[in-house]
């Protein structure tokens, strides 16, 4: 019987764990999309962000100009 409840709280566990990622990829992406970037990478530079909410205001993480800048969205 015990073994039965331990099953079950693993399932429960397994269940949360799978939906939890998708909740925290919700929270870091803002409205908009990225301007194209039609410049070539030579060399590459430090990026200014990971995610659109590492960027102030409305502003979104965005390939440009050789690394990750928070750009104004190209589309709200």
């Amino acid at each position: 019987m015990k073994s039965v409840g331990v099953l079950l709280l693993l399932v429960g566990l397994l269940t949360f764990w799978t939906e939890l990622p998708a909740a925290t990829v919700l929270k870091q992406v803002k409205a908009g999309t990225c301007p194209p970037d039609y410049t070539k990478c030579y060399r590459g530079q430090t990026d200014e962000c990971a995610t659109d909410y590492d960027c102030k205001e409305q502003k979104k993480c965005c390939d440009c100009h050789f690394a990750m800048r928070c750009v104004e969205a190209a589309e709200a």
